[in-house]
């Protein structure tokens, strides 16, 4: 396809098209009819074929099964459903005190000291009295009563 726009959004031999549409609709453009009737017909019979040349059936055939698949649906369309605007690009933000360069040992030497500061201040010094026993936790439903 040397398309240059797909669905109101510019595209190029990178893009990657992807769009809902009905069984027998080689053109993509939403309706089964005389455009897609007269691509099966140019193909019909041969082998190699795809979506766009009447291949309906993905088998790479345009034959009777391809035709009938046209025929089921011919004078059908979809309802219009206008092109999504283009997405903004999203920007990376740094929180303050985060450093994107930072390597992953300097990283997790941050977590460790900053695990045992609490630890110390928190805990007693053991690592397992931070932690809550799921048994032991309240009940939520102890509020209702």
């Amino acid at each position: 396809m040397n398309l240059k726009t797909f669905l109101g959004q510019d595209v190029d031999k990178t893009t990657v098209m992807i769009r809902y549409t009905l069984p027998g609709d080689a053109d993509l453009d939403g309706a089964v009819g005389h455009d897609d009737l007269v691509r099966v017909n140019s193909h019909f019979g041969r082998t190699g074929q795809t979506w766009r040349n009447g291949d309906f059936t993905y088998d790479g055939f345009v034959g009777q099964d391809d035709a009938d698949i046209l025929a089921a649906n011919y004078g059908k369309s979809l309802q219009s459903v206008p092109p999504l605007p283009p997405a903004e690009p999203i920007e990376p933000t740094v929180e303050p005190g985060n450093d994107p360069g930072q390597s992953f040992e300097a990283i997790t030497d941050s977590f460790e000291h900053r695990s045992n500061d609490a630890l110390e201040e928190g805990a007693g010094g053991d690592p397992l009295e931070a932690v809550v026993d799921p048994v032991e936790a309240a009940d939520p439903l102890e509020s209702i009563e």
